[in-house]
């Protein structure tokens, strides 16, 4: 038969073993023990001494984390133990942020269960992330590394004009995600992966290929005799 004492559960099993289930440091003290029959009575006592244990986090210690940039962000952790461990996070720049004392004009904060939010993350907010419980009986540590990566956009290649009668300047301008891979298909079907600088006299269609992994964005320029095509290509941040 189980008896609810304080925050424990006791059981005195028949062989007369006295069971003390999710014991706490509210169950240290003295238990007596006393067995009597007609003969007589003997009793033993026990001192019993609860050692508290340290603060847990229930959150896996170690965490690797990818984010896109503009994305919200909400890291947990969730401090267990007797008594309740305080939460507060080390930014990966070693700024501390505790509950209700937000950082960086509030894109950071850390809400009172012990959850780090990160507004609109950036690239630059790419390091590790400690959380630490504390309390009177000792500490618990979370690291997540954050790596933060610019979202995948499909090349785009600007245009440029020129004018009669003078050097035609071929400039391939491209941008996207991840930096996209820049080549010209001359006349001829020839390919210059680096043309900086490359000056032709062929006249005909010079075509500029930009690929990443999300696309291919193509740009095809007529030339035609009285120009002289002097190509480039650049990456637009």
């Amino acid at each position: 038969l189980k008896h609810r004492y304080r925050n424990s559960f006791i059981n005195l099993s028949a062989e007369g073993t006295l069971v003390i289930e999710h014991v706490s440091v509210y169950d240290r003290g003295h238990y007596k023990c006393i067995a009597s029959n007609p003969a007589g009575a003997d009793t033993a006592t026990v001192r019993l001494q609860v050692v508290a244990a340290p603060p847990g986090i229930m959150e896996e210690k170690r965490q690797q984390l990818k984010a896109s940039v503009s994305q919200n962000l909400w890291l947990p952790c969730t401090g267990q133990g007797s008594p309740q461990p305080a939460i507060h996070w080390v930014l990966h720049d070693g700024t501390m942020v505790q509950s209700n004392r937000p950082a960086r004009d509030m894109q950071i904060s850390v809400y009172e269960n012990g959850t780090l939010h990160i507004k609109d993350v950036t690239e630059a907010d790419s390091g590790k992330y400690e959380c630490i419980a504390t309390s009177s009986t000792g500490s618990e540590r979370r690291v997540v590394t954050l790596t933060v990566e610019r979202r995948e956009s499909a090349p785009q290649i600007v245009e440029t004009s020129h004018v009669s009668g003078e050097p035609l300047f071929l400039h391939c301008l491209s941008d996207g995600s991840p930096r996209p891979r820049i080549y010209w298909t001359i006349p001829g079907g020839h390919t210059l992966n680096r043309p900086q600088g490359t000056t032709l006299h062929d006249r005909g269609n010079y075509i500029c290929r930009a690929q990443n992994d999300a696309g291919e964005a193509v740009l095809t320029v007529p030339v035609w005799p009285e120009f002289v095509a002097v190509m480039t290509c650049c990456f637009v941040l």
